[in-house]
């Protein structure tokens, strides 16, 4: 529920800004107060499957080789 009513108010923010031709400042905001919270959900996940919070660390580290 978190990330559906997360993504449905950042795109009703991106709608409102780009109605009324506004630089983008809300749509800033809200993702920096969202940013905290949605760690903290996504680590939650994480260890209702057993795993590790640190596990989400990963994927800022792995980057994938390409040829």
């Amino acid at each position: 529920m978190f990330f559906l009513l997360n993504i449905l108010f950042a795109f009703s923010i991106r709608i409102l800004e780009g109605m009324f031709g506004s630089p983008g400042l809300l749509g800033m905001i809200y993702s920096l107060s969202v940013f905290i919270p949605s760690l903290a959900v996504a680590i939650r996940r994480l260890h209702d499957t057993g795993r590790s919070g640190w596990w989400l660390f990963i994927s800022l580290v792995h980057r994938p080789i390409s040829y």
